[in-house]
C-alpha cells in the first residue's frame, strides 16, 4: 500500500503522471504537515483505497533519537529529543497498557531510518 504513495520534496522536481492521479498538498506557514486539513486529500484517498489490514498489527513509537544508542540522531537538527530514561519509561508504559488491555500488538520503534540510512 505504501508503495503507491510518492513523497516529493519541495524543490524543482517535475512530475509526470502517466497512469493515475496526482494530488498536491502544500503547507502554509506557520502550520505544519500533519496538522488539520493539509493531509485531508491523503486521508480521503486512504479511506477510499481500503488498504489491506495486516495480519499482525503494531504500535509505532517514533523516537527522535537513534533507536540503537538513544542519542540524538545526526539528522535531528532541532534537538528536540526525549531523555533516554524518559523514553524508556514511556515505552514500558505503552507495553504495560498493551498487556493490561489484552492486546496483541508489538511495539515497533521507528527512528526515520531504514537499514541505518535516513529515509527521505
Amino acid at each position: 500500500f505504501y508503495e503507491r504513495i510518492d513523497w516529493i520534496n519541495r524543490d524543482k522536481h517535475i512530475v509526470e503522471v502517466t497512469n493515475g492521479t496526482l494530488t498536491v498538498t502544500t503547507v502554509p506557514s506557520p502550520n505544519y504537515l500533519g496538522c488539520c486539513d493539509q493531509l485531508d486529500p491523503l486521508r480521503q484517498w486512504i479511506a477510499q483505497s481500503h488498504p489491506k489490514v495486516p495480519d499482525k498489527k503494531v504500535v509505532v513509537f517514533y523516537t527522535r533519537g537513534d533507536k540503537e544508542t538513544g542519542m540524538r540522531n545526526e539528522d535531528n537538527k532541532h534537538g528536540r529529543v526525549l531523555d533516554p530514561l524518559l523514553e524508556k519509561v514511556l515505552l514500558d508504559h505503552i507495553r504495560l497498557k498493551i498487556l493490561q488491555y489484552n492486546r496483541t500488538e508489538e511495539v515497533v520503534i521507528f527512528d526515520g531510518k531504514d537499514n541505518g540510512k535516513t529515509m527521505s
